[in-house]
């Protein structure tokens, strides 16, 4: 089964690059993984009962899931830029608030 957050989380660069990173180190041990969910997934689905109510509530969780995902980058726009900038900015960001805080005399006191 393939998740419509999936495809939308990958149109995102930081995912796609943490995917590809991820993925270095996943790779030789997901035939186990996969054959080890196959097993699962046909023994817990022998009810037809429970497979429906299942896909229900995994259907109402993606697309849960794709809305959530669509308010975080309308929040944070900066999640749509490519990973190396999205890096950039946040250490911008980070400085921004480590001058900031530092212009408070007890930030100072407790500095020294």
């Amino acid at each position: 089964r393939a998740f419509k957050v999936t495809d939308k989380a990958l149109t995102h660069p930081v995912v796609r690059d943490a995917v590809s990173e991820v993925s270095k180190f996943t790779t030789p041990i997901a035939p186990y993984l996969e054959e080890g969910m196959g097993t699962i997934t046909e023994e817990s689905m022998s009810d037809s009962d429970v497979e429906y109510e299942v896909e229900s509530c995994v259907t109402n969780l993606d697309s849960l899931a794709c809305n959530g995902l669509d308010q975080l980058t309308s929040a944070v726009p900066a999640l749509r830029s490519a990973t190396p900038d999205l890096v950039e900015t946040a250490s911008n960001y980070a400085g921004q608030v480590e001058e900031y805080l530092a212009s408070f005399k007890i930030i100072q006191l407790g500095i020294r």
